[in-house]
């Protein structure tokens, strides 16, 4: 599961151009997770929940549209422009063929009303960065679930950030009180946390593990080494019943 040149490419120089916040592992390991999907026959349309400035978007974007993935931003635009958004994306990309984006409240939408918006095909990545109080992470959870694809991923941003402690109250409401058991953490990098339906969530780990003997260079990955050779309960811990993977 190589992470493209291309991608590394874009994660090094042009996403430094684009406001917010996302670090370079996460990235990385997004892309490399959507290469697999792709290589799988998982690879649908992309959704985002929070977009803001569209950091994180735009490494979504960046892989998505050169196999032709529709990719759906869903933003109040409060704190950013709608228009800047489509300007930066433009300048980076040459063309925003590929992206919508929709000024609405995601708790305010129903299963049926997104994935018309989806263009009626499921979603095979979510981003949940939208409302970060917990009642809202938890909706959006509730709400990315049921229109996610087979082989489906969701990535959460912000789960134990200090300073968005919401988040982590409002992702573990979404697995205890509703019981939740599909879906299941399996990686955790750089602030986000990544799910997937069993049996898929093995499946990423395993394509995880590959490209960490495939590109034993990457930074991430030399400091995912150094941490294993203290010890695999470093790397890989329990959570919610699932064995994550630790960046």
């Amino acid at each position: 599961m190589a992470i493209e040149a291309e991608d590394i490419d874009f994660v090094s120089t042009k996403l430094n151009e684009v406001e917010g916040w996302c670090l370079h592992d996460a990235a990385l390991l997004t892309v490399a997770l959507m290469e697999s999907q792709t290589r799988l026959g998982f690879d649908s349309t992309i959704l985002e929940i929070g977009v803001y400035k569209g950091k994180y978007l735009s490494v979504l974007y960046n892989r998505a549209r050169r196999t032709s993935q529709r990719v759906l931003g869903i933003d109040t635009f409060q704190y950013s422009s709608h228009d800047d958004v489509n300007s930066t994306f433009t300048r980076l990309f040459g063309s925003i063929d590929y992206l919508s984006l929709v000024t609405c409240d995601s708790s305010r939408l129903v299963p049926a009303r997104l994935m018309e918006m989806l263009g009626g095909r499921r979603a095979s990545f979510i981003s949940v960065d939208g409302d970060h109080a917990a009642s809202g992470v938890r909706a959006d959870l509730i709400l990315s679930s049921q229109v996610l694809g087979e082989g489906g991923i969701i990535a959460v941003d912000d789960l134990l950030n200090p300073r968005a402690i919401g988040v982590s109250e409002g992702f573990y409401r979404f697995f205890i009180e509703r019981r939740e058991q599909s879906l299941r953490p399996f990686a955790y990098c750089a602030n986000k946390m990544f799910l997937a339906k069993a049996p898929h969530d093995e499946t990423y780990k395993k394509a995880i593990e590959a490209l960490l003997g495939e590109m034993p260079n990457l930074p991430m990955v030399e400091e995912f080494n150094r941490q294993l050779q203290v010890g695999r309960h470093i790397v890989e811990q329990e959570l919610l019943g699932s064995k994550v993977l630790i960046f």
